[in-house]
């Protein structure tokens, strides 16, 4: 008789201890779900407050595009409304502070700082791109322009024009590369939405300071991404569409 009580107490025992634990665990994981979602809510606030400003601002704000090859900066410009091609001077300067990654400094007076590594060219599609006068040239002739040492005696080849003439018109070399880079970025790379944020999450555009909604971009999956970004593009075809025909 009394091994079945101590049997009975043991069970009742177990049953306690195992009923406590069991009483611990859910605590600490509705603790963590509550802690989580607390989190989850404030992180979106911040990304649909940066959303909000980055809408606000980014049109109109003075953004800084540089292109980055091999941690050299080789081409840049400045745009708000229009593109202002970025001096050999001052593209030293800029990559020498990229290497010492003083991106504040690199900043500047700028709004954003989108840096594009070379690799993302050579990724974009081929079309044909204006880039002086009446002068068109496909994609792929445009990023050899970009690699080229003496860009201008490349495009002499190619339009049969004297190098002293297309000094006169486009500068000098560094002001030609800037000229394509401007170009590609404004044609392909810019107005590609799921292209640009694929590339800003995969690490081939960086963009300095990295606020919420960039943050969130890396973790969302690519997918929902993709998806959301071209419906905003025919959400803004159609309102343009709808204020065409008034």
């Amino acid at each position: 008789m009394s091994i079945q009580i101590l049997i009975l107490a043991l069970i009742l025992a177990s049953f306690v201890i195992g009923f406590l634990i069991l009483k611990t665990i859910v605590r600490a994981i509705f603790l963590a779900l509550t802690i989580l979602m607390i989190v989850l809510v404030v992180a979106s606030v911040f990304v649909i407050l940066d959303a909000a400003e980055l809408k606000k601002m980014l049109p109109t704000a003075k953004k800084t595009v540089l292109l980055d090859d091999e941690g050299r900066i080789v081409a840049g410009f400045h745009v708000t409304s229009e593109p202002q091609l970025i001096g050999k001077e001052a593209l030293d300067d800029l990559s020498r502070a990229f290497s010492e990654k003083r991106y504040d400094d690199m900043l500047g007076e700028s709004y954003k700082l989108i840096v594009i590594n070379s690799e993302v060219i050579s990724e974009l599609k081929e079309k044909e791109i204006a880039l002086y006068d009446d002068e068109s040239f496909s994609t792929a002739f445009l990023r050899r322009l970009i690699n080229a040492d003496k860009p201008i005696e490349l495009l002499a080849q190619e339009t049969g024009q004297s190098p002293e003439q297309l000094y006169v018109v486009l500068g000098d070399d560094t002001n030609l590369k800037n000229m394509v880079f401007a170009r590609l970025f404004v044609e392909h790379i810019m107005p590609d939405a799921p292209f640009f944020l694929s590339q800003l999450r995969k690490g081939g555009i960086s963009i300095y300071p990295e606020t919420p909604i960039f943050k969130a971009i890396r973790v969302v999956p690519l997918q929902l991404i993709k998806t959301t970004a071209l419906k905003r593009v025919k959400a803004s075809a159609l309102e343009e569409g709808d204020g065409d025909s008034r």
